[in-house]
């Protein structure tokens, strides 16, 4: 989710977890403004958000997308692995890659 302004962001992440805990389910946080990461228990982040003080914010990854925290962009993550040029090889390119 994406809000205008950091403090919308802290005061999001605040109501949320309180409405997460009310039903037993948790969240981990992920940002890219060390001023909300500041304000959320480390407990709350996502793993990847813990130990910041090393150099820049990390890529987090999920379901085939990357999230670059630093740049605030989304990357879709292609594994070009090399096929023969095959009719098997590009079975199994497109059997891999096949939308459920």
């Amino acid at each position: 989710m994406s809000v205008d302004s950091p403090d919308n962001a802290i005061r999001l992440a605040k109501e949320l977890k309180l409405l997460l805990q009310s039903g037993d389910f948790q969240l981990k946080f992920i940002s890219s403004k060390r001023t909300v990461l500041s304000t959320i228990n480390e407990d709350d982040l996502a793993p990847a958000m813990k130990d910041l003080d090393v150099g820049g914010l990390p890529v987090t990854k999920a379901l085939g997308v990357a999230q670059n925290t630093q740049n605030d962009s989304l990357e879709i993550l292609v594994d070009l692995k090399q096929r023969p040029v095959t009719r098997r090889g590009i079975f199994a390119l497109l059997w891999r890659k096949r939308v459920h």
